[in-house]
């Protein structure tokens, strides 16, 4: 799983990929769950952007985006690297 954090010109952007076997056909509508689709509805309401897909070599990702407003002119912090080629911020 590769997951990336990402604030250029004033949009915070969110992509998450794995490697697994992708989305079946209508695999983000199943009947009682909301995961993919509420994460699309919140986004939205917030102005920002959703996509998700399956990868042709197999796999799936998720790339969320949405403006920030206001809010404190903090850095970022920076990751700390792990030794199986995971970050934690």
């Amino acid at each position: 799983m590769k997951v990336e954090l990402r604030l250029n010109g004033g949009w915070l952007s969110l992509t998450v990929r794995d490697n697994g076997c992708g989305l079946p056909p209508g695999g983000r509508n199943k009947y009682g769950s909301f995961g993919l689709v509420g994460i699309e509805e919140r986004i939205v309401i917030l102005g920002g952007t959703c996509a998700v897909f399956n990868e042709p070599d197999g796999g799936t990702t998720v790339m969320v985006s949405a403006p920030v407003v206001g809010g404190p002119d903090l850095p970022l912090p920076q990751p700390q690297e792990h030794g199986s080629g995971s970050a934690v911020i």
